[in-house]
């Protein structure tokens, strides 16, 4: 019998691709509702065995409150969906005896494992729930680090400090064998152990296992714990899996005074030592394999020290020392790790990077972080830094390869003439190198007329009339040639020219614009405006100034916002500017829609009035049913909300007969036209006319 699984969610496309995801996985969708206030209703005609819930739901109930009503009046495990997951969320998911929290967007094997690892989970608390007296128990209050298994042994669920012990994390670690996830040695002799998994599962005899033993993380760490092992079985005697349960032991007993801290921080600056860096990078290195990600190690050695140290005496020599230990501490994020290698030379390591760039950013900090001179009792004193940095997996897949790198980028640096950042791969320092060239190529780049706005024109996809036009940037580059505006526009952010050019680039097409105006009444200009611009202060009076002097109506302009924007918790900043804009009349679009899973509440935060849908999907609607259900959805969403809908990227005949035949009224894309100067466009809206 098919496991029955009930849905809220009040995002259509979502939900949509959810119920898809699960039907395929075998599952049975019994509802399928976008509000929590009908969660009783629901459950009491069909129990479900699971329920996937969203945390912000339409009405006043929102998903937390709903899950608690499931707990306490049907005992339905609850994994909750949200975009949202600051502390104040998780907290409240807690308190709610929640069995899971996928962030959005997420992974289809996120929500699969997640589902999977709860329903066992159910099943096992179940089990365990007459061998206990008073309340059944949850897993999670079974020890300090908890996994459980199937009854062939695969890991099915594990808790956070179980993750934190093994250096797995749940994703990774399900369905592996126990075996590969929790790796035990004997505690006397480090001599491999019978695992005990293996034998509480194949011996109804033995049930129950428990004993001290060493633990090998995925990095290779080890550390002393002692685990217990014990079967689960149904009140028919089927066995269910098994669940262990692990602590920490101390090495040393309680009146040893050589404790842990002892070789674990630095005396001198309180930084964790090198083996304790070694472990963390391992750990870090493990979970960047399995989520993809990048770690970056940074070697920092304070230049010409030794002798710095012999005119400023021991005493302040040390005091400079912990003054830079500290001020690398606050350079840092608190995910981050520093650590004292070796007299004069600190490491640094930057786990869960999704580019390479933040370790560009993070470098740069730390090299900067030493040109303010150091106050140590009386006296100033200046000094700097060479930096090298190594990246996983580009420099190096084990700790001290990459460890031994980012030491052969710092010396790099030393070469080079100290005081700066140097990475390992040359690849990456050429990177670095020509962005620095790039950004300070921007400040010429204006006055030498090398940037040119170009305009896609949107049409009429019935008529193949032009409605309006796409602005966008691009640069001729007298060395490089022409560099488009999803390469130029985040260069020019990170070197704060972003604002000036964005200026440069409404005022050249709403010029534009306004001349198009004159030959067609009523033609629309679309710009599109990076995150940080919807976020700046100074956006709608400079827009207003822009406006009144190329004599563009605010109602002709449309400003394109990116849907990721707007996923998470904005700023203040940016619910001003977007109701201030709306209230001038200017025209906005919620771009790229349905390329991240937060597009409803996006729509009820943001006063728009057209969703341009992303050209992603366009590409697969001819010839994907996934693609055609969630674009028919959308279409369907932007007719109930009375908004407009467009299509981006319309590139053939099928794609744009299929958007046609569906009722989108509006696109752009190859098929149609390309990107124009605005001469050309010009001409083409006169030949339109002829």
């Amino acid at each position: 019998m098919k496991q029955a699984i009930a849905i809220f969610e009040d995002e259509g496309i979502t939900a949509l691709h959810l119920r898809t995801l699960l039907t395929g996985w075998g599952y049975s969708v019994v509802a399928v509702e976008d509000t929590a206030e009908s969660v009783a209703e629901v459950l009491e005609s069909a129990i479900p065995d699971l329920v996937l819930m969203d945390i912000r739901l339409k009405g006043e109930v929102d998903g937390i409150d709903a899950a608690k009503l499931i707990h306490e009046r049907f005992g339905v495990p609850v994994v909750f969906l949200s975009a949202h997951h600051d502390a104040s969320t998780r907290r409240r998911v807690e308190e709610s005896h929640a069995y899971g929290l996928v962030v959005k967007p997420f992974a289809d094997r996120e929500v699969k494992v997640a589902v999977s690892s709860a329903l066992h989970r159910r099943r096992i608390e179940r089990a365990l729930a007459p061998a206990i007296d008073g309340p059944a128990p949850t897993l999670s209050e079974l020890g300090d680090a908890v996994m459980a298994t199937d009854a062939e042994g695969r890991i099915v669920y594990m808790n956070e400090p179980a993750e934190q012990l093994t250096g797995w994390n749940d994703i990774d670690a399900f369905e592996h064998e126990a075996t590969d996830v929790i790796r035990l040695n004997m505690a006397e002799d480090g001599s491999l152990i019978e695992h005990p998994v293996s034998s509480v599962l194949q011996n109804a005899d033995i049930g129950d296992s428990s004993q001290d033993s060493i633990l090998t993380s995925r990095s290779g760490s080890q550390q002393p714990i002692s685990h217990r092992v014990t079967s689960v079985r149904d009140r028919f005697g089927e066995l269910l899996g098994a669940i262990v349960t692990i602590r920490r032991r101390r090495e040393l007993p309680e009146d040893v005074s050589a404790g842990p801290e002892g070789t674990r921080f630095d005396a001198l600056t309180g930084l964790v030592t090198f083996d304790v860096l070694a472990d963390f990078l391992g750990d870090a290195i493990a979970r960047a394999r399995s989520r993809q990600t990048m770690v970056a190690v940074f070697f920092a050695e304070i230049d010409r020290f030794d002798k710095l140290r012999e005119s400023l005496g021991p005493e302040t020599g040390n005091g400079l020392l912990s003054a830079v230990a500290s001020r690398l501490q606050k350079s840092v994020r608190a995910s981050d790790s520093v650590a004292r290698i070796r007299d004069t030379t600190f490491s640094i390591i930057q786990p869960d990077l999704e580019y390479a760039g933040g370790a560009v950013i993070m470098g740069e900090k730390l090299v900067r972080s030493f040109r303010d001179p150091f106050v140590i009792g009386n006296r100033e004193i200046a000094v700097t830094a060479s930096i090298g940095a190594a990246l996983f997996p580009v420099d190096g897949e084990r700790p001290v390869e990459l460890l031994r790198q980012s030491e052969v980028a710092g010396e790099k640096a030393k070469a080079a003439g100290r005081d700066q950042l140097h990475f390992c791969s040359e690849k990456v320092d050429s990177a670095i190198a020509e962005e620095r060239n790039l950004g300070d190529d921007i400040d010429g780049a204006l006055a030498n007329k090398q940037f040119e706005v170009v305009f896609q024109p949107v049409f009429d996809l019935s008529s193949k009339i032009i409605m309006g036009a796409e602005a966008r940037l691009q640069w001729h580059h007298p060395g490089r040639g022409l560099i488009p505006a999803s390469v130029l526009l985040p260069v020019a952010e990170r070197h704060g020219k972003l604002p000036l050019i964005m200026d440069w680039t409404l005022r050249q097409a709403l010029t534009r614009g306004a001349s198009l105006q004159r030959l067609k009444p009523g033609i629309r200009m679309s710009v599109q405006l990076p995150g940080s611009e919807i976020r700046r202060r100074s956006l709608v009076p400079h827009l207003l100034e822009i406006l009144g002097d190329t004599a563009m109506e605010p109602r002709h302009l449309d400003l394109e916002l990116s849907e990721e924007v707007l996923v998470t918790q904005p700023p203040m900043s940016t619910h001003l500017n977007l109701q201030r804009l709306s209230q001038l009349g200017v025209s906005l679009t919620l771009d790229n829609f349905g390329s991240a899973y937060a597009s409803m509440m996006a729509l009820k935060k943001t006063p728009v009035r057209r969703i341009k849908v992303d050209g992603s999907l366009v590409a697969a609607v001819h010839y994907e049913k996934e693609a055609q259900a969630i674009v028919k959805t959308t279409i369907d969403l932007a007719r109930n909300c009375g908004l407009e809908f467009a299509a981006d990227g319309v590139n053939n005949q099928a794609q744009w007969r299929w958007l046609r035949y569906h009722g989108c009224e509006i696109g752009q894309g190859e098929f149609l036209s390309g990107f124009l100067s605005g001469q050309a466009l010009f001409e083409r809206l006169v030949d339109q006319h002829l």
